[in-house]
């Protein structure tokens, strides 16, 4: 799998200012007079490269990579992880970690009821609009930033699986239509363990970031506690 987190060994990593770091890191800003020209631009990215891309994770680049390094067109922060995971340019533990995410967005948004709150559709709005059925859906699978192919593909999923509850509750009526499959019986069994296998090992990862952030929350009001001497 193609990756660009593989480390570039460079014995004199420069020192930069901060103006440089944020250009490097951002983009090039007018408040910012970072370099003076784009080979010094370059020169600071090669020798800064593996220290600043340690730094980033989750489907994210800075924005020198974008610029110096990048096979395809910076598509903007809200498409950035899945036109990364699209153009196969994540590490591994990066594709695993933003799959899961996206599959628990996908699966959300197909629960029973699930609205969707789009916000204000008019300025002069006093209320949130809320979006429901396919419309909620859609803008959902948006906002989290779910990649197409695997919409298409968790979809075709779902739809399998629809259609194998129905034969296997056809094949327990006397006289129903796949009554007597055992072979087919068994590979729809064998999918429907797989599916429950896979929203296990979900949830089990969803109870782990809530235990994670817990424990985070508890370390940051333990040291305000004691910064401020107040009890929260």
């Amino acid at each position: 799998m193609a990756t660009n987190r593989h480390p570039i060994q460079h014995p004199h990593r420069g020192r930069l200012n901060h103006a440089q770091e944020m250009t490097l890191r951002y983009g090039e800003d007018p408040r910012w007079d970072a370099f003076h020209s784009e080979a010094e631009h370059r020169e600071a990215w090669a020798r800064n490269r593996d220290h600043l891309l340690a730094r980033y994770q989750h489907g994210r680049r800075p924005a020198a990579w974008w610029r110096f390094e990048a096979s395809i067109p910076f598509p903007g922060y809200d498409h950035e992880q899945a036109a990364l995971f699209e153009a196969d340019l994540l590490h591994e533990d990066e594709r695993a970690e933003l799959e899961r995410e996206w599959r628990r967005a996908f699966e959300q948004a197909r629960a029973p009821g699930f609205m969707f709150c789009a916000g204000f559709a008019k300025p002069s709005d006093t209320t949130a609009t809320w979006l429901e059925g396919e419309a909620a859906k859609r803008a959902h699978l948006k906002w989290a930033g779910v990649p197409r192919a695997l919409i298409r593909k968790w979809t075709a999923e779902r739809k399998r699986r629809g259609k194998t509850v129905r034969e296997l509750e056809a094949a327990s009526v006397p006289g129903g239509a796949n009554r007597g499959s055992a072979v087919s019986t068994e590979a729809q069994i064998q999918e429907l363990a797989r599916y429950i296998y896979e929203q296990t090992v979900i949830v089990a990862q969803a109870h782990a970031n809530i235990r994670d952030a817990e424990r985070k929350m508890g370390e940051l009001i333990e040291q305000q506690e004691k910064q401020t001497g107040l009890k929260f």
